[in-house]
């Protein structure tokens, strides 16, 4: 109540809304208290009948008072799982339609692998991740650094950091646009080699630190004691085989180089190999992998 009257002030209606709340969980707190003490009571009195039946010598007939008690909990259960699921709440098994709307079927032309979409229409939902790799979404249990980005870049439209996710359109109005019509910065592709590397003690100071680094030439590495400050970015990168438990690039560089990829950084269950060869990676610009 305290909630409703911050956030919508002490109006009439409010007052109302907060009283017919108010009777509404009263009334059904009431009326499962009833109930519950009906089923309290009729227990209560087969199991005093199975007692009074086993001393009397009558134990076969005390029985009868077991199968009233399970009968009891049966008609509770029945009960209460009727006003939850009952026959207006199942639908038939035919999956969920949604139609691809102009703005998708679009950005659906574009084949290459890695990219990503952001649908401003329909923001903090899953609706484009049907259709695309979105950098937006929803679940119940959520990325934690993940959702820390969208809090502070992505709501903002932040150009560098929707170029690291390797968001290529936007969809704004209904309309597919490029991204970098929008931002100004064009993505940085699903891989990337920077010049240099800036090494960050906690995971605070690398999320402020995206606000103001350009990505595509330092990466942002915590801890990372073992690099070099500075590495050779002429080489190039590119994904050349994507699925959600390999990912495949090649590459040429002419001298050491450290690259950045545009996924997610988990450490468990994953490894990195190149040329073959198990090599460490890191987490780099807060939640990707380096």
């Amino acid at each position: 109540l305290a909630d409703i009257n911050q956030e919508l002030g002490n109006e009439w209606w409010v007052e109302q809304l907060k009283e017919a709340a108010y009777n509404g969980r009263r009334e059904a707190m009431m009326s499962d208290l009833w109930r519950s003490m009906l089923y309290v009571v009729l227990v209560a009195a087969a199991l005093l009948a199975f007692a009074w039946m086993r001393e009397n010598g009558r134990q076969r007939v005390g029985y009868a008072a077991i199968v009233a008690v399970v009968l009891v909990v049966v008609v509770d259960l029945v009960g209460v799982g009727a006003r939850y699921l009952g026959d207006d709440k199942w639908r038939g098994s035919a999956p969920t339609q949604i139609e691809a709307s102009a703005a998708n079927l679009e950005i659906l032309k574009d084949k290459e692998l890695g990219y990503r979409v952001f649908d401003v229409d329909n923001y903090g939902t899953a609706r484009a991740s049907y259709f695309h790799r979105s950098v937006d979404g929803y679940h119940g249990a959520k990325l934690g650094r993940y959702q820390d980005v969208i809090e502070h870049y992505l709501r903002s439209m932040d150009g560098e950091v929707l170029a690291m996710l390797n968001t290529r359109y936007v969809i704004y109005e209904g309309e597919a646009y490029p991204a970098e019509a929008l931002t100004g910065v064009v993505p940085f592709g699903a891989a990337w080699f920077v010049k240099e590397v800036s090494k960050v003690s906690s995971a605070s100071e690398a999320l402020d630190m995206l606000g103001y680094e350009l990505l595509d030439e330092c990466a942002i590495v915590e801890g990372g004691e073992t690099l070099a400050d500075s590495y050779d970015a002429g080489g190039e990168i590119e994904l050349v085989e994507y699925a959600p438990n390999r990912l495949v690039y090649e590459y040429t560089a002419p001298e050491r180089a450290f690259a950045v990829f545009s996924e997610v950084y988990f450490p468990e269950g994953w490894s990195v190999e190149v040329d073959g060869k198990l090599v460490e990676y890191y987490a780099t610009d807060y939640v990707l992998r380096g």
